[in-house]
Parts: structure tokens; C-alpha cells; sequence
């Protein structure tokens, strides 16, 4: 049981006070981490009275270099409230946390502002939910307004950054909406201040604002003019993340209703705008400016402005968050389109702006590009499956001088494989309609010959291997004569990099899946087994763990790719082609790692549904194994024996297993191997 301050023999408040205000900073630290033991044995009344009210006086008093102090007590301030007897005690520490969000120290304060947030994410407001949601406002609103007497940007920095756990909160406590509508002015008159740093820091939370703000009306109405003020700023550091933030609030599911809204109501004002125009220039011979056929999509407009936006790093975010928009597009804009522009046209128009990013001059917007072509195409694959020139653009990365692009690019086109399918994918309720696949063909066809010609014929290993990489993933979504190119390639392909010839075997179980079991053993069976000799151990080890992985596959429907029960590799196969090549191959090997390999491939050959007679042939293989001149092959074949065992019947453990096992325990000279037998017999 915890004890109170009269079960001491000292004040421990009194100690407190002495180490917080004496001059050797350890003590003062030492004082701080003792924090959650003190309030346990004084209890939660006097932590709540007391102890608070002392940290508070002492982080007021302290000077400027106190980083380590103040940086130990606000992560601490963070999981304090079960000191204080619960989560509906949490709004004390609102206003001791405030006072170390308000230091320009940017460590203390982004500390200060996590313990802040997960406070408020963690209060109970069961009772008195009115008065903490005030509370918590008037917190950020006091350090959104820090007075004349501040000299720097920390409180304003912070109050940003704690608005979207204050709208969650307010959310909670079932506040008026004269409340939450005073937060959510808080943080637009943060998002228009004077420095960069203050609205850069308010652009962060603008995706977890949007979020955190209930109703569509709220966002319409206070956040979409800040967050278009925001995308408009003069400064790139804050427009780029302001891009970013907006895509993250189209796109998301959560803000679909709220990003609707928005959208009619700009489509709305912008048709105003644009009929104002019109009767403004009714008396002006001037012939007027065509419009853009993006001109009453507002969506689009973000869009058009920031792909040619002067700063790359602005060019950059966009690329980075460029599916949010492309999901807003696909999920807001009418079937009927906008202002005469179908939805389609609008749909590709936003592609074609996606493909001009991969001509960027800059490298780092080519490989942003890269690395969101995947989540683009997947979000609206038949749109992007019919912009050819987006395919195209994607598909020239592969001829980037930059390594750094190609390696982007060998991911991406790979992964588009797979997103670009004709088939029906694994998941979906179907295929897709004839009109969508036949597109999809076309695009997954083109970008094949790029990775056939390009990706695989690189220089640098690293680009192939990207491309090995994610090809598993892509080979049972091609069509059957990509995929029968793709064995082909396998095949073909000797490389002298080990990684390489490791990875083509990583491949192969996909391409046994796409192709069959008779086009295997016709294209890739020859150099599978050659594989268990290679010169590198990595190597050889990969063809063991695919082994593993062929015993396991099964043969898929023809109707719907679904795997059925059916093995694609039954065990006659794979002991006729496999398990007796190899024991062959053991007869002819005299170094003792590839005859390890062996026993390692034995082993994976056995399973529970394997025939008896190929399982008396494994285990009688292991047992020879067992017997082997080298002691690591013996105790290798001593551990595979142990775990056959689990799949072999009685007859084959009592008549081959344990007496081999029972002799080397007693003959064999070896302190490893007969530790090894002592396990196996263990577990039998």
C-alpha cells in the first residue's frame, strides 16, 4: 500500500522544493524523475494540491537554459493523470503544460505540445465536459495570443499544433457550436499570421483539423478559405506543406462529406466569379480569355497552380499527395462532369499534369512522381489506364540518367503490373468490365516491354533488383503471354551478382503460380537445381526457402484464380524432379556446405500430406545424412530428422529415426552433434 506524507519521517514536499530550487542542475533533474514516486506515496489529494502548484511556480522561475529539466517533466506531464487519481483529473495539468508550450526551446516545447495533445486526447469529460472543452480553449487561444511581452514564435507554434486534439476534444464534450466555432477562429488567425514559421506550423494540422471537425457545414464555412489562403501562401515552405495537407483532406474517406461540400460550394462561387467577369467585360472591345476547361473544378485548380508552381519542393509535395486529389476527383465530381468538362476529361486532365511531373528538372519531383504512380493508378485505374501519355511519361523513367530515378521507376512500373491488371485481382468481386480491360491490357502490355527492355537489361544491379523485387507481386496478375515472357526472362537471365541470382529465385514461385507445372519444369527446373550448387551460401539458401514455397502452392481456378486445395506441385512431381536429383547431386558433392544445402531441401520436402513412400525415402535420405564424415552436416541432418519426425509415422520413427539417433548419441565423437541428438530425442 502506498504510503501518505504522515507515514514519512521527513516532509517530502519539502524536499521537493529544495531539489527544484537548488543550483546543481542534477538534483533539480533527479527531482523531476522522482515526480511519479513522490505522488504515489503522498497520494492523489496531495498531488493535486500541492505538488502541481510547486512545478508550476518553479517552471515559471526558471531560466533559460533549463532544456534537460524542462524537456524530463513535459514528456512526464503526459502520463500524469493516474497520479492524480484518473483521466477526469486531466484538465489540471492543462495550464502547467500551457506554461512549458509557451518556451522557445524547440525540443521542450514539441514534447510539451505531444503531453498537451495526448491529455486532451485522454481526459474523461463524463462530467463537466462544458468547463474542460472551455478550458482546453481558452488554453489555445491564450497561447495563439501570448501579448506583447513574448519575444519570440513558440506559443503561436504550439497552440497550431495543439488545435486538431482540441477540436477532437470539443468534439467530445458535446460543447455549443459557439465554442468549437471560436477554435476554429483561433486557428485561422494563426494560419494568417505574420511569420512563416507560425502559418507553416498551422499547415501541418490542417489535414488533422479538417478531420477532427464534425460536420460538412464547419469546414465549408471556416477551414477551406484558410486552407486556400494557405495554398496561396508567398512562402513555399509553407505552400508545399499546405498541398500536401489538402490532398490528405480530398482524398480522405473520413473528410469525403466535408470535401463534397466544399466542392459545390466553390464550384458555385467560381461560376459567380466567372459570370461577374463576363458582365464586367460586356462593354470592353478586348476579345476575352478563353477559360480553362479546369475553370469551376476547384480541386483541379489547386492542382493546375502547384504542378507549375516556381518552387520544386512545392512541385514536389504535390507529386508526393497527388492520389488524394485524383481520389477526390474520381469520388466528388459529378458523373455529368463540371461547367461542360465530363467527368472523364476532367479525370485524364488531372493526369496529364501527374505526367508532367516525371519531365520535372528536378530529380526529387521525378522520383516523388515515381513513388506515388502506384496509389494514383490504383485509385482510378481504367482513367489512368487510358491516359497513354501518363504511361509513357511514367514508363521513360527507365531511361533516366539518375540512378535514383531508375530505382523509383523499377518499383513503380513493376507494382503497375499488378495495379494495371486485365484480370480479375485477388479480392475484387470480378473482373473488370470489357471496355476497362481492354485498356488495362493495353497499358499493362506497354509497360511490360519498358521492364522487359529497360529494367531488366540495367547496368547497375541495384535497378534489377528493385524490379525482382516487386515482381512476385505482378507475375500472377499478367496476361498469360507477358507471364510466359517473364519465365522466359528467369530463365535467361545469368547474372554474375549473387544478389541477383537469390532474387530470380525469389521469383520463381510466382511464376510457377502464373505459368503452370508443366511450363516450369520446361523453363525453370533445370536452373532452379543448379541453384542448390551455387558458390554463394545466400544463394543456395534461397533455393531451399523456395522450395518450401513450391511444396506449398496451390494450383489456382481457372475460372476465378482462386487457389483450391489442390497442390500445384504434388509429391510425386517433386520427388521425381527434385528430391531424387539432389540425392543424386549428395553422392557427387565433396564440400560439406552444399551437401548441408541438401539435408536443409530434404527437410523442407516433408509435409503432412506427402505419400508414405516418399516420406520413408526423406527419412532414409537424413539418416545417410545423419552418418556423414563432416559433424555440421551430421547435427544439420540430426535437427531435419527432429522435425520430419512431426510428419512421419511410427513405423518410420521406431525403425529409422530413434536408432540412429540412439547411435550417435552413444558412438559419436562430436560435443555439438550429440548435443543436437539429446534435443531431438527430447522431442520425440
Amino acid at each position: 500500500m502506498a504510503q501518505t506524507v504522515a507515514d514519512l519521517d521527513f516532509d517530502p514536499i519539502a524536499l521537493l522544493e529544495q531539489e527544484l530550487g537548488s543550483n546543481d542542475r542534477s538534483a533539480r533533474l533527479r527531482a523531476v524523475k522522482g515526480l511519479p514516486a513522490l505522488a504515489t506515496a503522498c497520494g492523489v489529494e496531495v498531488t493535486r494540491t500541492k505538488i502541481l502548484s510547486i512545478l508550476a511556480e518553479h517552471v515559471r522561475q526558471e531560466e533559460e537554459d533549463e532544456v534537460q529539466y524542462r524537456i524530463a517533466m513535459a514528456r512526464l506531464l503526459g502520463d500524469f493523470s493516474a497520479l492524480l487519481g484518473g483521466d477526469q483529473h486531466g484538465a489540471l495539468l492543462f495550464d502547467l503544460l500551457q506554461s512549458l508550450a509557451r518556451i522557445e526551446e524547440t525540443m521542450v516545447r514539441a514534447k510539451a505540445v505531444a503531453s498537451l495533445s495526448s491529455v486532451f486526447a485522454s481526459v474523461d469529460v463524463s462530467s463537466g465536459g462544458a468547463e474542460v472543452g472551455a478550458s482546453a480553449v481558452k488554453i489555445v487561444s491564450g497561447m495563439a495570443d501570448p501579448g506583447a511581452d513574448a519575444t519570440g514564435f513558440g506559443a503561436k507554434v504550439s497552440a497550431a499544433s495543439v488545435c486538431a486534439a482540441a477540436a477532437a476534444l470539443l468534439e467530445r464534450c458535446g460543447v455549443d457550436e459557439a465554442v468549437k466555432k471560436e477554435l476554429r477562429d483561433v486557428y485561422a488567425r494563426i494560419c494568417a499570421d505574420d511569420a512563416p514559421i507560425v502559418r507553416r506550423a498551422a499547415a501541418h494540422e490542417l489535414a488533422a483539423m479538417c478531420e477532427a471537425v464534425a460536420g460538412a457545414e464547419a469546414f465549408d464555412g471556416d477551414l477551406s478559405a484558410t486552407a486556400m489562403k494557405l495554398i496561396g501562401d508567398e512562402h513555399d515552405a509553407v505552400r508545399l506543406i499546405a498541398v500536401e495537407q489538402l490532398g490528405r483532406v480530398l482524398g480522405s474517406e473520413r473528410c469525403a462529406a466535408a470535401a463534397a461540400k466544399w466542392a459545390s460550394g466553390a464550384r458555385a462561387r467560381l461560376a459567380d466569379d466567372a459570370r461577374a467577369a463576363a458582365a464586367a467585360g460586356d462593354g470592353d472591345d478586348a476579345e476575352p480569355a478563353e477559360e480553362p476547361w479546369y475553370a469551376y473544378e476547384p480541386g483541379v485548380h489547386v492542382v493546375a497552380t502547384a504542378h507549375v508552381d516556381a518552387s520544386w519542393r512545392v512541385r514536389e509535395s504535390l507529386a508526393k499527395s497527388f492520389a488524394g486529389y485524383v481520389a477526390y476527383a474520381r469520388r466528388s465530381v459529378p458523373d455529368d462532369g463540371v461547367g461542360g468538362c465530363s467527368k472523364l476529361d476532367l479525370g485524364l486532365g488531372l493526369l496529364s499534369m501527374f505526367a508532367a511531373l516525371f519531365d520535372d528538372a528536378e530529380v526529387e519531383v521525378r522520383v516523388a512522381a515515381h513513388k506515388s504512380t502506384n496509389d494514383v493508378a490504383a485509385t482510378w485505374s481504367a482513367c489512368f489506364a487510358r491516359h497513354g501519355d501518363c504511361v509513357e511519361a511514367a514508363g521513360r523513367g527507365a531511361d533516366a540518367p539518375e540512378l535514383k530515378v531508375r530505382m523509383a521507376a523499377a518499383c513503380a512500373l513493376t507494382k503497375l503490373l499488378a495495379t494495371l491488371t486485365p484480370l480479375q485481382a485477388p479480392g475484387a468481386a470480378g473482373p473488370p468490365p470489357p471496355a476497362d480491360a481492354a485498356e488495362l491490357a493495353k497499358a499493362q502490355r506497354a509497360l511490360f516491354d519498358v521492364v522487359e527492355a529497360k529494367l531488366f537489361a540495367d547496368e547497375h544491379v541495384d535497378v534489377l533488383l528493385a524490379t525482382l523485387r516487386e515482381l512476385a507481386v505482378a507475375v500472377p496478375l499478367l496476361e498469360g503471354d507477358s507471364a510466359a515472357r517473364v519465365a522466359a526472362l528467369v530463365e535467361s537471365t545469368a547474372h554474375d551478382n549473387w544478389r541477383v541470382r537469390a532474387a530470380l529465385n525469389g521469383a520463381l514461385p510466382a511464376v510457377a503460380l502464373a505459368r503452370g507445372k508443366d511450363a516450369f519444369e520446361a523453363q525453370l527446373l533445370e536452373g532452379f537445381v543448379r541453384s542448390f550448387q551455387d558458390r554463394i551460401s545466400e544463394v543456395r539458401t534461397s533455393a531451399v526457402a523456395v522450395l518450401g514455397e513450391l511444396r506449398a502452392l496451390k494450383k489456382p481456378d481457372g475460372a476465378t484464380g482462386l487457389p483450391t486445395d489442390e497442390a500445384l506441385f504434388d509429391g510425386d512431381w517433386l520427388m521425381e524432379k527434385i528430391g531424387k536429383r539432389l540425392s543424386e547431386l549428395y553422392l557427387t558433392m565433396s564440400y560439406y556446405l552444399y551437401r548441408i544445402t541438401i539435408v536443409a531441401a530434404f527437410e523442407r520436402l516433408a509435409h503432412d500430406d506427402v505419400a508414405a513412400e516418399h516420406m520413408e525415402t526423406i527419412v532414409l535420405f537424413l539418416v545417410d545424412g545423419a552418418r556423414d564424415d563432416v559433424p555440421n552436416v551430421r547435427f544439420t541432418a540430426v535437427k531435419a530428422l527432429e522435425t520430419v519426425s512431426l510428419h512421419a509415422n511410427d513405423r518410420l520413427v521406431a525403425n529409422f529415426i530413434k536408432p540412429v539417433l540412439n547411435e550417435l548419441l552413444a558412438n559419436d565423437t562430436d560435443a555439438d552433434v550429440r548435443n543436437y541428438v539429446k534435443g531431438a530425442i527430447a522431442a520425440l
